[in-house]
């Protein structure tokens, strides 16, 4: 049978079940909190799933991969390999991306190395790598009917008159008599006299001929010998012009080498393509000044330097207060309204003057960091900045030199889903690069599509993945997951409609039937009505939580739970039962307690004006990645944990936060589990 066939299942409270899962269906388990659902989902279909997959590689591959507890069942058969996955985000890496968790980005970094153009960002010129067929080919085009000559650049070492002479020699013996210098053509005699080499550096005549269609194997040969003895370089006088062509990447125009574009290039991961200067992180740490002064209410007299109020920096403290005196720096006045040019003269010193400034105090520091305690104190003020050397793209020069029509890969990864889409529409391969390029960017172009259809044309590649909704995290895996075409799968999922819009359900149900529509089982636990009417067949257990939970109540098609007599879901579905909603309250109000945000500017979120009424209890709603979280986490209480006391303008992109003003303090509670051991029960948690 093809099916998943389970006997006797004990695992945690359930009872001893018996159940038949037919595979390429969509179910639904649905019960109240404890019934046993996630037991029979995770800890047993999932659990088997995957432990089975594992031990079925080698020891060696084992080593790496999860290991899953064998779940308490008397047997399993029929069970393929099985995936989880959770609507929540646990990302916490600073270099995963939309891009790399898709694998999109690794298939750009394969469209770049094969289809990119490399262009000079010093002169804008095309480089290109020669060889000697295409340059035999550019001369008949552009020079045909003109004598040329065949050129290589004659090595020297230092350029001084004895080793010229020693040169010029070695090559009369090989059979070399013309030379090129000064946009002339010349004798060994008329180099001699001259004092030396010019910038231009000396050349010797290979060959000389009449460009033709008859001459062009002599051209060719000629071609192919110049760049063995000119280290890689050919040359050619047209008797008007010097041409240069390279057998490596280097520009015609301003001679700079580039790297050969590999994948590596191009991945922020690898040390050959990651900025030097940030090491592929795309920021830097460095002093934060808003942290060296935090409270900008107070004066220097009052400590408005804090590094500088320890009783160890008396010293500094006072040789500051002198140089404010020296320099009529009024330090009774508070910080906030000391003009910018004071505000740098006291952190970064002044030419000329005795004065041991804020940033020459941390640069003395920076050398004694072999300290433990020296690196304690330093991680007090610092922060991240954009890097300046690659302009937080992450990458190294080379692979910014890099284009696909017309957009380096970071310029591409920046583009919105919707915008990325339409731009890889439109590309255009030359007919050389066609079949090596086509494979790839088909896949590109279909992964780019499925993150484009579960709603995510927002989000760029770019995007850090740890700042994701736990909705947006769900689909992108789902996308990834219909983009891999995985087959004969085991799917589980617990609750993914929990914080989704009905907008983002209906989505999410589309994408679950595609999954199941490419030959996977679907395992959904959940309690959405939608979802549950959705499903091939429901598994209801019950009758209640824990001790009590446990039992399979009902399995068949949802329009049949209504004659499950035991099962609370067949009898809110009957309308037996039913959910009793509360009145709305009175309207708020409108008074002046309340805190206004103008100008709010963070991730999705632009110029967004809010007001939250004070004593009131206010719900944020919107579709998922509608910038929810943005708006609660990252622009009303972050700034407050990080500062309770109004910061710099500087520090955050929005220009109004009264919040500092109105609350003594601030609690952030957040959806995470308080302890991931088993060491770690609730009590302690509990005030």
């Amino acid at each position: 049978m093809d099916a998943i066939v389970l006997h006797g299942v004990k695992t945690h409270n359930l009872k001893n079940l018996d159940l038949v899962l037919e595979h390429k269906k969509l179910y639904v388990l649905t019960g109240v909190s404890g019934s046993g659902k996630s037991s029979l989902a995770f800890d047993t279909l999932y659990a088997e799933g995957q432990r089975r997959y594992v031990e079925s590689l080698s020891a060696y591959a084992r080593q790496f991969l999860e290991r899953m507890e064998k779940p308490d069942v008397e047997s399993v058969s029929g069970i393929p390999p099985a995936l989880a996955i959770e609507a929540k985000n646990t990302i916490n890496n600073a270099r995963s991306t939309v891009g790399t968790q898709t694998e999109i980005n690794d298939y750009l970094r394969v469209l770049f190395a094969r289809a990119g153009e490399v262009f000079c960002p010093d002169c804008g010129l095309k480089v290109v790598r020669n060889h000697p067929e295409s340059i035999a080919d550019y001369l008949l085009q552009q020079h045909a009917g003109k004598k040329i000559w065949i050129l290589f650049k004659v090595g020297l070492d230092g350029g001084a008159k004895k080793y010229l002479a020693e040169a010029m020699a070695e090559l009369e013996r090989q059979g070399f008599y013309e030379y090129f210098q000064d946009d002339q053509m010349m004798d060994a005699g008329a180099v001699l006299a001259r004092k030396g080499i010019s910038k231009q550096g000396l050349y010797a005549a290979l060959d000389s001929l009449e460009v033709s269609p008859k001459s062009r194997q002599r051209l060719v040969d000629a071609l192919e010998s110049a760049p063995d003895r000119g280290r890689g370089e050919t040359a050619v006088w047209n008797g008007a012009q010097l041409l240069l062509f390279s057998e490596g990447l280097k520009c015609p125009g301003c001679r700079r080498e580039f790297r050969e574009p590999t994948p590596n290039l191009f991945s922020f991961n690898s040390p050959l393509g990651a900025c030097p200067a940030c090491q592929g992180f795309g920021r830097i740490i460095t002093i934060d000044w808003d942290l060296v002064v935090p409270d900008p209410r107070k004066s220097l007299e009052a400590g408005a330097v804090e590094p500088w109020t320890k009783p160890s920096s008396e010293w500094e403290f006072r040789q500051m207060i002198q140089f404010c005196r020296r320099k009529k720096i009024p330090a009774d006045k508070p910080w906030s309204e000391l003009s910018e040019a004071q505000r740098k003269t006291i952190l970064f010193g002044a030419k000329g003057e005795e004065y041991f400034s804020v940033k020459d105090f941390y640069d003395f520091l920076e050398k004694k960091t072999y300290k433990m305690h020296v690196r304690i104190f330093l991680s007090k003020y610092r922060g991240y900045i954009p890097c300046s050397d690659c302009g937080a793209t992450r990458l190294k020069p080379d692979a910014l030199a890099v284009r696909v029509s017309g957009l380096t890969i970071h310029e591409m990864m920046d583009l919105s889903i919707e915008d990325l889409y339409r731009f890889i529409e439109g590309l255009r391969f030359r007919p050389e690069d066609h079949e090596r390029v086509e494979p790839v960017y088909l896949e590109i172009k279909k992964r780019v599509r499925f993150l484009k259809e579960v709603g995510l044309g927002y989000l760029s590649l770019t995007r850090l993945s740890r700042t994701l909704s736990g909705g947006e995290v769900q689909r992108i895996h789902l996308a990834s997951s219909l983009g891999s075409a995985l087959v004969d799968t085991l799917y589980v999922l617990d609750e993914p409609s929990i914080g989704l819009h009905e907008r983002d359900n209906d989505l999410l149900i589309r994408l679950l039937k595609e999954l199941r529509d490419l030959g996977n089982t679907v395992v959904v636990v959940e309690h959405d009505r939608a979802m549950i009417e959705a499903a091939d067949e429901v598994l209801d257990l019950g009758p209640q939580g824990g001790e009590k939970g446990g039992r399979l109540l009902f399995q068949g098609p949802v329009k049949d739970i209504v004659r499950a007599p035991q099962s609370l879901t067949g009898q809110y579905f009957s309308g037996a039962m039913e959910i009793k909603r509360r009145t709305l309250g009175a309207p708020v109000p409108k008074k002046k307690n309340e805190i206004v945000i103008q100008g709010a500017e963070q991730h999705n979120l632009s110029g967004l004006n809010v007001r939250f009424p004070l004593h009131r209890l206010t719900v944020l709603t919107g579709v998922s990645g509608s910038g929810k979280s943005t708006l609660l986490y990252y622009i009303l209480s972050h700034p407050y944990l990080l500062f309770p006391f109004p910061p710099f303008p500087s520090l955050f992109p929005f220009p109004s936060l009264p919040v500092f003003s109105v609350f003594s303090s601030l609690f952030f509670l957040s959806p995470s589990p308080l302890f991931l051991t088993p060491l770690s029960p609730p009590f302690p948690s509990l005030p």
